[in-house]
């Protein structure tokens, strides 16, 4: 009877532990990020893209199937560098916010005036707008956020390095 005893409390032990275990794992996964698209949409229905900061502004815009410089018009533009570019923007993510006061902009290079504005479109609609700012923190992420939308967001990728507003940056 004593040995019946001993197993029936190593059996409450293990369901005792099993039980909090499932209670820990169930509680962390609440706060886990989630990688969340950036954008949603097919590149091959892109058919212009602008990109913009300060004074500096480049335009491509996509003819039959060649894209071509709306502004500043000069050059032929690399297509391959186009078509990668639109590939990185589909598959990129982002995971949860790291800031929502506008106040902070700044410090996040995401103001008005110190952040590299992009817009995707599709015949005239938007498929997709964001502002990108270089993050201080990592020299291989970046931040960005949406026009309409108060929270900032930061990429796993350095995007700035390829959101160059110069027609040269483009060009074959």
């Amino acid at each position: 009877m004593a040995k019946h005893i001993h197993w029936i409390r190593y059996a409450v032990v293990l369901i005792t532990a099993i039980l909090v275990l499932w209670i820990v794992q169930s509680r962390e996964k609440q706060f886990e990020s989630q990688e969340v698209p950036v954008f949603d949409f097919n590149p091959e229905t892109v058919t212009s893209i602008h990109i913009w900061k300060g004074t500096d502004s480049l335009a491509l815009l996509r003819e039959d199937t060649l894209w071509v410089f709306q502004e500043p018009d000069t050059g032929v533009v690399d297509q391959q560098m186009v078509q990668d570019f639109l590939k990185m923007l589909s598959e990129m993510s982002h995971g949860s916010y790291i800031a929502s006061n506008p106040e902070y902009y700044a410090e996040y290079h995401l103001d008005e005036t110190s952040a590299t504005h992009l817009t995707l479109k599709a015949d005239n609609d938007i498929v997709g707008e964001i502002l990108v700012g270089r993050s201080d923190v990592s020299p291989v992420k970046d931040n960005i956020r949406y026009p309409h939308d108060p929270h900032v967001y930061q990429v796993d990728l350095k995007l700035t390095r390829h959101l160059r507003p110069q027609a040269a940056f483009w060009r074959e």
